[in-house]
């Protein structure tokens, strides 16, 4: 039982310092939508990572649609 115990303090301890840290260290946004703010400041960083990289395939599937047409 005292491994158990220990298991969950330390994952707790882990998610905490999670958590510390991405209200410590924000990344930047990388447009100005206003979508993009809010999953800044609603989310982790490693969620709002995984949000700017589905931006970033969003602009360049833009950007290629752009090219193609001209």
């Amino acid at each position: 039982m005292e491994q158990y115990e220990v298991a969950i303090s330390k994952k707790i301890q882990k998610e905490f310092m999670v958590d510390y840290d991405s209200k410590m260290k924000v990344k930047k946004c990388k447009t100005n939508f206003p979508w993009e703010r809010q999953f800044q400041k609603d989310y982790t960083n490693a969620i709002f990572g995984k949000v700017q990289e589905e931006i970033d395939l969003l602009i360049n599937f833009f950007f290629s649609i752009i090219q193609t047409t001209k």
